[in-house]
């Protein structure tokens, strides 16, 4: 499980990273977005639906754009 989550949250995190323009923050985000992508990859093998992590990923855009943050993806 753990290297196949791996491998999808850098695939997650380097969806995000095209075409961001997160400039000098890139490594701080990539780590942070691929940590979202590993909780999304347990979230899914815990209850075996994807409803749980697109739920959070709706979740964590919803309050990136309420807090005013980042440009969400």
């Amino acid at each position: 499980f753990w290297a196949a989550a791996l491998v999808s949250a850098l695939a997650f995190a380097g969806a995000h990273w095209l075409g961001s323009g997160w400039g000098a923050a890139a490594p701080v985000l990539l780590f942070e977005v691929a940590a979202g992508g590993i909780a999304a990859a347990y979230a899914y093998e815990m209850t075996g639906s994807l409803l749980a992590p697109i739920c959070m990923h709706m979740l964590w855009n919803a309050a990136q754009t309420v807090a005013g943050a980042t440009p969400v993806s």
